[in-house]
């Protein structure tokens, strides 16, 4: 990697780590790019060159985190595992990720994607990798002859993803529901789909 390759790399760390500061703090709708642009410590300019809009940085800081998703999920998987203890590592590699991110700005991500529009469609897209990778594992499962030929891959993806989904908005929106709460809970439901699709 070139030297200037490095240096717009190390710019765009710096801006996405600004601007996660100032959505958490203040709130998308609220922050500033000049302020944004000053925690950076780069131009106005500069900033709107990497970033053309708030809704970009914050689509850019939710692929960096399902970047590290992957990265984790698949370092979680081992090859010997049982269909559901491969499951359980993926999505408590996951949520590992999803807990130590701010939840103000997962709650930002999720009231963008309720607004509708282009946003929707690139988070969806970011869905799609980690569904990917769920359906890898459990495809690797089937063709080794630890889940029946009868299971639909594609409908137990989209089973299970929903358990992910729908147990990370209960977290982001009731204070009460803990960490430890939302892996539980993760752990109880897959089980039971489990439990069905592999009696």
């Amino acid at each position: 990697m070139s030297l200037r390759q490095l240096k717009k790399e190390k710019t765009a760390r710096a801006i996405l780590t600004a601007a996660a500061a100032r959505f958490t703090a203040d709130g998308i709708d609220a922050a500033r790019m000049e302020e944004i642009a000053a925690e950076a410590e780069v131009s106005v300019g500069t900033l709107y060159n990497y970033f053309g809009s708030k809704q970009s940085l914050l689509i850019a800081l939710f692929e960096a985190e399902v970047g590290e998703m992957l990265e984790a999920g698949g370092a979680a998987v081992a090859g010997d595992m049982d269909p559901l203890d491969a499951v359980h590592h993926l999505f408590t590699a996951y949520t590992d990720i999803m807990v130590a991110t701010n939840p103000h700005l997962l709650q930002e991500v999720l009231r963008f994607s309720l607004a509708g529009g282009e946003a929707v469609q690139q988070l969806a897209r970011l869905d799609e990798q980690l569904m990917v990778q769920l359906t890898g594992v459990l495809s690797a499962h089937q063709e080794a002859g630890r889940l029946p030929k009868s299971v639909a891959i594609d409908d137990a993806v989209f089973v299970l993803y929903a358990v992910l989904i729908t147990e990370l908005l209960v977290y982001l929106s009731l204070d009460e529901f803990t960490s430890t709460d939302l892996r539980r809970s993760i752990a109880r439901r897959v089980e039971l789909v489990f439990n069905g699709i592999n009696p």
